[in-house]
């Protein structure tokens, strides 16, 4: 199947937002995964319409629920707030792609909760700043759109690191 794009629609259900998958269109809305770093992934929901990909994949992180004919990811499922706190759940992701297996970190859209992990992971995994990592990753997913609240976090997180390496 040849990587073409999809748009991204949602429906509303009793259990929140879910994706609605359909047919690829001209109109797209970026492209359904892109590489970061290393092994490394960032997609959408619409990454699982290239089966050749995921074939190659070695392991799959899902914040959202997968497709349902997708049952080897690892779920990590959290909301895509302001008020959620992306910490916790980025430290948790961490050791998964530090095993330098080939992955896929996906969310809905591929464009905030599985950009701010992997942003998280390239700050630690690679003692990039906030701005640098998010500068590579903006180049290479220029769909990134990390929600105010996951940014302000992991901007915390970089001056915390910061003071707590001076006082050592």
């Amino acid at each position: 199947m040849d990587n073409k794009k999809y748009i991204n629609v949602i429906r509303y259900s009793a259990s929140g937002i879910t994706p609605k998958y359909n047919t690829p269109t001209d109109d797209s809305v970026g492209d359904s995964y892109n590489h970061i770093i290393d092994n490394i992934y960032v997609g959408s929901v619409f990454s699982f319409t290239d089966e050749d990909f995921i074939a190659k994949l070695d392991q799959i992180i899902s914040l959202v629920e997968p497709p349902s004919n997708i049952t080897n990811s690892i779920k990590i499922l959290f909301d895509d707030m302001d008020y959620v706190d992306i910490l916790p759940y980025a430290e948790q992701v961490y050791p998964l792609l530090d095993t330098g297996k080939k992955t896929l970190v996906h969310c809905l859209a591929g464009r905030s909760r599985s950009c701010g992990v992997v942003l998280f992971y390239m700050m630690e995994k690679h003692h990039m700043s906030f701005t640098e990592a998010y500068t590579i990753l903006k180049t290479k997913r220029p769909d990134t759109c990390i929600n105010n609240g996951f940014l302000k976090s992991l901007q915390l997180h970089e001056i915390c690191e910061n003071q707590h390496e001076m006082y050592k």
